[in-house]
């Protein structure tokens, strides 16, 4: 009998809430579907397949992943006396992607389409290309790791923290589409990937 696989959609685009280490998301579900995909009342997992994914022994579940969302945040910095200013230059991103090269690619790729500025893609557990260690993975998004699930999220070095608390007039709206932009290619991504070219390191 084949084991049926668990198909998971998690929508990880924000990270981190003010602390070194973020606390952890709140997940919902699964979200019960009231209606076949397709219907008008469209009371179904979000990008539901179309096909009969139970036929093929694939289940196919949708979960609320909740948390603190801070994308689009230009650098703050003290220097040259002066006190703690936001500047004109975009706060660093960090991609974070399971273990897997189909993955890793994917994430790049987007970074690059998008020409997402100042960003680094971290695989925590793989070594980098210097041979070192890659750090932990910070923010909601590491559960995707934690759950050994294949996944990625971006996440902002959120300097505005360390002075403030970031409110909507300190939104670099060019720089948080751009995010979004590749946020959702990655995503589009694993959607149309095999399963096989991301599960599981390689």
């Amino acid at each position: 009998m084949t084991k049926p696989h668990l198909i998971r959609t998690f929508w990880l685009v924000s990270f981190w809430a003010g602390t070194v280490f973020a606390a952890n998301p709140v997940v919902t579900g699964p979200v019960a579907a009231k209606t076949a995909p397709g219907n008008a009342v469209r009371d179904y997992p979000f990008f539901a397949a179309l096909e009969d994914l139970k036929a093929r022994g694939y289940v196919e579940e949708e979960y609320f992943v909740a948390g603190t969302a801070n994308l689009g945040q230009t650098n703050v910095e003290e220097d040259d006396g002066k006190p703690f200013h936001r500047t004109k230059v975009a706060d660093v991103t960090t991609v974070y992607v399971t273990n897997n090269q189909h993955m890793v690619d994917v994430s790049i790729a987007a970074v690059k389409d998008n020409n997402v500025p100042r960003t680094q893609v971290q695989c925590p557990g793989r070594k980098g290309l210097h041979g070192g260690e890659q750090g932990p993975w910070y923010g909601l998004g590491s559960i995707a790791n934690r759950n050994r699930i294949p996944g990625t999220a971006v996440i902002g070095a959120l300097t505005g923290y360390w002075t403030s608390t970031a409110r909507l007039e300190s939104l670099d709206v060019n720089l948080f589409l751009t995010q979004m932009a590749s946020a959702c290619q990655m995503c589009g991504s694993l959607m149309l990937a095999d399963l096989e070219s991301i599960n599981g390191a390689r």
